[in-house]
């Protein structure tokens, strides 16, 4: 007898195999899409900073910063997902230069994501700013 048709057994294995490829691109197609969604956070964390030491250079205090920036940016507490903690501090590690300068360490603390467990992760970043002592 000749036998022109797939058996049932091989047609479920093909299926399978068709299934884990699936399954496969659908999950690196999910870790793509958290990835760009932490490196967007990242990025635009980075530019807020980059606003924070212009505005700095600029010469206006930290209450002035917060009230020009267009992000949600807190003094104290513990940020939540689209909210940022931004810290002045005394620079301990700036070069030395000239006394007329005004040094100081920039803290941005910002979420970057979820764990698996869904708890939030958060990141700092800090920089050194100075500007002439104007005042």
């Amino acid at each position: 007898m000749k036998r022109n048709a797939y058996s049932l057994v091989e047609v479920l294995i093909a299926a399978a195999i068709i299934a884990l490829g699936i399954a496969g691109a659908a999950t690196l197609a999910h870790s793509m899409l958290l990835q760009q969604e932490n490196s967007a956070r990242v990025a635009r964390a980075a530019n807020l900073q980059e606003q924070i030491g212009v505005l700095y250079r600029l010469g206006l205090d930290a209450a002035a910063i917060v009230n020009v920036l267009p992000e949600t940016v807190l003094f104290s507490g513990t940020p939540s997902t689209n909210e940022y903690l931004l810290e002045f501090f005394a620079a301990t590690n700036a070069a030395s230069g000239p006394s007329s300068m005004e040094v100081t360490n920039c803290r941005l603390i910002f979420n970057s994501g979820r764990q698996t467990s869904g708890a939030l992760v958060f990141e700092t970043n800090d920089i050194v700013l100075a500007r002439p002592a104007i005042r």
